[in-house]
């Protein structure tokens, strides 16, 4: 729900990465939601995960002036989550 939610923002992201954690290769199935131009699926065996050090990889590699994290359980209430929270950096 939280992807389908930002699909809809007023200010939309030009990226959305999923970093899907996964303990069996079942777990890689992902619903067709997530086959949009804007989002990159990353599969992490779940042993591997290390939350500060996957965040600072992520950094590390984009281009971007301004990064959101979010997890699964973050769910957007409404169109405005981005526009409110890249506000303050215009």
């Amino acid at each position: 729900m939280s992807i389908e939610r930002l699909l809809r923002q007023s200010v939309m992201p030009d990226r959305i990465l999923l970093e899907v954690l996964y303990e069996n290769p079942i777990d890689r199935e992902i619903p067709e939601i997530y086959m949009d131009k804007r989002i990159e699926v990353r599969y992490t065996p779940k042993e591997e995960y290390d939350r500060a050090g996957s965040r600072d990889a992520i950094l590390r590699e984009l281009d971007s002036d301004i990064v959101i994290f979010m997890v699964q359980t973050a769910i957007p209430q409404n169109r405005y989550l981005v526009e409110k929270l890249t506000e303050p950096f215009k």
